[in-house]
């Protein structure tokens, strides 16, 4: 199976970038993954612009999840609406049958230990909220019975990945919470973004997790799971 990821595309900040990065794609996925931040500061409409980039290019399944820019759930609903044709995951989970095999992917934005300033002057229950998220996820990745398993989020779920970034930043860009959840229901593939100087990939005991930022990579992420997740990744990077 090959899987094409993505994130951080801050459109318009990174929509050049992406643009190009979609037109040099020389492989066809089985799935396309978008791990949030697809917009700049909630700027719905420059997902129609991304959008426009995709179609006719990527003919399988898109999967999305959010980011901080699409943070809120009246965003988050517009996005669904005008798109109606991607599977738009927020704490939820979506099974899709890819080359003979039943796929398996839980979606979410994920959870940071030291919330911001806006966060916390717009959704006052936010510290709450991550928190409830990481037993969430847990649930919903122990209860999904699948031959493949993929978590897709936005911020880290651990601080191994967020290596690059300043230190005092990382409790503002994951959450260690997601550690424990990722050791004991081993998914077979973490995809995470939000780090845009932070490690491409790392390991959580034998689990993968993959850093997809569009700003980090300057390309469209491959991965081809019957290769590289069994060969060892790091010739792949």
């Amino acid at each position: 199976m090959l899987i094409a990821a993505t994130a951080d595309i801050h459109s318009p900040t990174y929509f050049d970038l992406f643009l190009k990065a979609v037109e040099e794609l020389n492989v066809k996925p089985d799935v396309f993954l978008l791990a949030g931040d697809i917009v700049e500061n909630g700027r719905v409409e420059e997902w129609e612009r991304v959008y426009n980039v995709l179609f006719g290019k990527i003919t399988c399944p898109i999967v999305a999840t959010f980011g901080n820019n699409e943070f809120g759930k009246e965003t988050q609903e517009r996005i669904r609406s005008m798109f109606p044709d991607i599977h738009f995951l927020q704490d939820e989970k979506l099974v899709l049958n890819i080359n003979n095999m039943r796929v398996g992917i839980v979606g979410t934005i994920g959870s940071i230990e030291k919330p911001t300033y806006w966060q916390l002057k717009n959704f006052p229950d936010v510290r709450k909220e991550f928190e409830e998220r990481i037993k969430k996820i847990e649930t919903l990745l122990k209860t999904l019975t699948v031959d493949f398993k993929i978590l897709l989020m936005h911020y880290a779920p651990t601080f191994k990945i967020l290596e690059g970034e300043e230190p005092f930043r990382w409790p503002g860009m994951g959450h260690r919470g997601y550690e424990r959840v990722l050791v004991e229901t081993k998914p077979d593939l973490v995809i995470c973004a939000h780090a845009h100087n932070g490690k491409k990939k790392t390991f959580l005991d034998s689990v993968p997790v993959f850093n997809v930022a569009l700003p980090l990579h300057k390309r469209i992420v491959i991965i081809d799971t019957k290769r590289d997740l069994k060969a060892g990744l790091e010739k792949f990077f």
